[in-house]
């Protein structure tokens, strides 16, 4: 079989794999603007921006249905928007476009355009604030016997006790009996 016809019995087949890929596309990108800023600037992107048919929407559900135009042919398409809570006190706004009979690209470009809307329309993204640091541990440098503070902490460590003045949280005698034997070693390596 020549190069050509096999080319010929391929494309087809390429063709159909190819639509089939694009068949289950859909696309989502977390946005950082409140859920009731991105609803409105959809909806208004997709009616007024760019002149798409809204077949269906439902602003409590935050869903439109609507019919993306390519200039000569309309196609099913859907826009969802989901919020999820976060510890950061602004939720995660995540928006879903699916152009099912379209390539990917489609809708990651219909994503950029709402991102920029946003961004001219409302300003800069909200920027999560940090949850509030945990307390900082009470001082027990007054309650300890010792008069370590926090940092002394685990001085009880035989490594920190030999390297420690303070020789907190052993008797003072092993430390010595310690040192004396160290001492000694090294007299015998010298030797």
């Amino acid at each position: 079989m020549s190069g050509r016809k096999t080319l010929e019995c391929l494309l087809p087949l390429l063709v159909i794999l190819f639509q089939a890929g694009t068949a289950s596309a859909r696309s989502q990108r977390n946005i950082a603007y409140r859920p009731d800023q991105v609803w409105t600037s959809a909806v208004r992107l997709l009616r007024i921006d760019l002149g798409f048919e809204v077949v269906e929407r439902d602003a409590e559900a935050r869903y439109v249905i609507f019919r993306y135009s390519d200039g000569e042919h309309s196609f099913p398409a859907t826009l969802e928007i989901a919020e999820r809570p976060t510890n950061l006190g602004v939720p995660e706004v995540t928006v879903v476009i699916s152009v099912p009979a379209q390539p990917t690209y489609v809708e990651l470009h219909l994503l950029d355009r709402l991102e920029r809307k946003l961004r001219e329309e409302m300003g800069p993204p909200v920027q999560p604030t940090p949850p509030p640091r945990p307390a900082a541990r009470p001082d027990r440098s007054h309650d300890d016997d010792h008069g370590d503070s926090e940092e002394n902490d685990d001085d009880d460590h035989p490594r920190d006790r030999n390297n420690n003045n303070n020789n907190s949280g052993g008797d003072d005698d092993d430390d010595d009996d310690h040192e004396r034997d160290n001492r000694g070693d090294r007299r015998e390596r010298r030797r």
